[in-house]
């Protein structure tokens, strides 16, 4: 096997690098390009997702914290929080973007605080969380 290698000073020549303009090579409009892009964002989201996502409840579990079924819709909700925080920074719009907006605001201290209340109906049963 030859290498790629100059005697005279020992130091290996690497091949050069060669950027790809994606717009150029493939002949793609700027809104395939952005489609493209779009869907490369959102399997990178979703890759995290896999991997952080269990690790998480994983760390719950063994500190006594398992997702049981009667706690499943919290975990759903802590997961999809997650996936607009990951969102947001590429980007790309969530609802629960608009819904962290609402409920939190950043005061005087650049503390993080909840907004009022959170007043959720159940049945007949009305709960409040936040600054009472």
């Amino acid at each position: 096997m030859k290498e790629n290698k100059d005697s005279s000073n020992n130091i290996i020549k690497f091949p050069k690098e060669h950027r790809v303009n994606v717009l150029q090579s493939n002949s793609l409009t700027k809104e395939q390009a952005d489609k493209q892009l779009n869907l490369l964002k959102n399997y990178i989201i979703r890759e995290i997702m896999m991997l952080i996502v269990p690790f998480i409840f994983n760390k719950l579990a063994s500190a006594g914290y398992s997702l049981d079924n009667h706690v499943q819709k919290d975990g759903a909700l802590i997961e999809e929080a997650l996936r607009s925080m990951l969102y947001k920074y590429h980007d790309i719009e969530h609802p629960f973007q608009s819904l962290a907006e609402q409920m939190f605001e950043i005061n005087d201290d650049d503390d993080l605080t909840m907004v009022g209340n959170l007043c959720i109906m159940t049945n007949a049963n009305s709960i409040a969380v936040g600054n009472n």
